[in-house]
């Protein structure tokens, strides 16, 4: 398994990928543009090497994945041309101030491509090591144009960062907060967008980046952190194996034209390798050796608890709303129902919601179309959201036009209710539930509050759902609006009320 098996850290085991298929079908370059990547892996929980103490990595239908993710070989090699270090040359790290290492004598590859982020962070993550390049930049030893003009450039960028935070309104208003958080947001963004990687970052000051040392970096850099997935496979269908549903992401700066791609998304694309050798990202890479041939067939897993759960009671109604990845841990749910179908276990009614933009990217269609023939669904619904000469449709609105369905269900006083996706989705498919209660179940605005208030409290309405933090300022703005407007129709309904 190479050197990733010796940066294993507690909690974690070295898992064989088993399985990477493409779910989406890109027939043309139109096909590319509209659709991202969607992969479906498998893991073996067997595990190849574990860290020292570990338990076996045991998972119920519902809880999360934690993967350890890896930098790409070619952001590793551009990291230590930087630093001017070669990939192969030995190092003795010891780290006084935060978390340790797994291991003290390692290889600079080695640190770079397992230990640190090197992607320029979304927040002021990166102010320390602007901070100090000036500090650099001010000792360097000659003084010439290049010199003067890079400490301008760095100069520059801190003070917008500064700036920002110390912006003072006359108004005093409440709107202050805001105004200051979205003046920050622009001048992290001015790095962001033109710089995707530290490496990039750095070679834009090379005078000054030459006289970084490694110590330098291991102060300032962020440490990769765990990407968690929602697991989508069943522990009673698959309890040695790990299924996840992974969307590849990939974003593309409109101000730069520079592209992000998401570290871990990316990392477990590519982690199943011909032969054992990823010969696209190995290739032209002189320090390539660095990583062992098998590394990426490799993933650093490890299982964090969830309370998402199935009724323990198959015949209990259910109804999942999972659009996109979103669908995942219902897969495992599925799988789940689909095993007590198999045992003789009589299974109550699943009215499944899922969202994409058309039937390329309509993830695991043929075993959703297969589970609701055998009646482990007993209701698939499917929003489209581009197709053509059709108006936009998310589940939301789906949703709506099967109220009555809806209402006969969440009635039941053992219906059990289960969202999974971006919290914004979440709060729209919300809003068109409670007006569906309204309308079908004919609740007025206090009782529909307080139907789902009772749900919540019989742990029968889950959500599994994640913030957004890409394009974060326009997230953010339609955020403060969206609060604003559904503030404004409460209480217009309290007074019809």
């Amino acid at each position: 398994a190479g050197s990733v098996a010796r940066f294993l850290t507690s909690g974690y085991k070295l898992c064989e990928v088993t399985m990477n298929d493409e779910l989406v079908s890109f027939p043309n370059e139109e096909s590319k543009r509209m659709f991202r990547s969607n992969r479906f892996l498998e893991f073996d929980l067997e595990g190849t090497s574990a860290h020292e103490g570990a338990n076996d990595l045991v998972y119920e239908t519902g809880d999360h994945a934690r993967i350890l993710p890896m930098n790409k070989q070619s952001l590793v090699s551009d990291m230590c041309r930087c630093l001017n270090l070669g990939s192969n040359q030995w190092i003795d790290v010891s780290i006084e101030d935060g978390p340790a290492l797994p291991v003290s004598v390692m290889r600079v590859g080695d640190l770079f491509a397992f230990e640190f982020d090197l992607a320029t962070q979304q927040n002021d993550g990166n102010l320390p090591l602007l901070e100090r390049l000036i500090k650099v930049a001010c000792s360097l030893d000659s003084w010439n144009e290049k010199a003067i003009e890079e400490l301008r450039q760095l100069e520059a960028l801190v003070e917008r960062f500064l700036e920002s935070s110390d912006l003072v309104f006359d108004d005093g208003s409440t709107s202050e907060a805001l105004l200051r958080e979205k003046a920050k947001k622009k001048a992290i963004s001015s790095l962001t967008e033109a710089f995707v990687t530290i490496p990039s970052f750095l070679a834009q000051y090379p005078l000054t980046t030459a006289k970084l040392g490694l110590s330098d970096i291991i102060e300032l850099l962020p440490r990769l952190k765990p990407r968690f997935y929602s697991i989508a496979s069943s522990s009673e269908m698959h309890p040695t194996t790990l299924q996840l549903s992974v969307g590849e992401l990939t974003i593309t700066h409109k101000s730069t034209g520079q592209i992000r791609e998401g570290v871990s998304s990316h990392f477990l694309a590519r982690s199943t390798p011909v032969n054992g050798v990823n010969t696209d990202e190995m290739k032209d890479e002189p320090n390539a050796a660095i990583l062992s041939t098998d590394v990426t067939k490799y993933v650093r897993l490890g299982i964090t608890k969830s309370t998402f759960r199935l009724p323990k009671d198959y015949s209990a109604p259910v109804i999942m709303i999972g659009p996109g990845t979103g669908i995942a841990p219902m897969l495992g749910f599925l799988q789940a129902r689909e095993k007590a179908q198999s045992d003789g276990i009589q299974l109550g009614p699943c009215m499944v919601f899922f969202g994409c933009r058309a039937e390329q990217d309509f993830l695991h269609s043929e075993r959703m179309k297969n589970w609701a023939k055998t009646g482990v669904i007993t209701d698939l619904q499917v929003a489209f959201s581009r197709l053509p000469d059709q108006p936009k449709e998310y589940v939301q609105h789906v949703v709506s036009k099967h109220r009555s369905k809806v209402w006969s269900m969440l009635s039941a006083s053992n219906c059990h209710y289960y969202i999974c996706g971006d919290s914004l989705m979440a709060e729209d498919v919300f809003i068109e539930l409670r007006a569906t209660v309204m309308a079908a179940g004919n609740l007025d605005h206090v009782k529909s509050f307080e139907f789902f208030q009772k749900m919540k409290k019989e742990r029968r309405f889950q959500a599994d759902t994640w913030g957004v933090v890409i394009n974060r300022d326009v997230a953010l703005n339609k955020l403060i609006e969206k609060k604003y407007n559904q503030a404004e129709a409460w209480l217009e309904n309290i007074i019809d009320d």
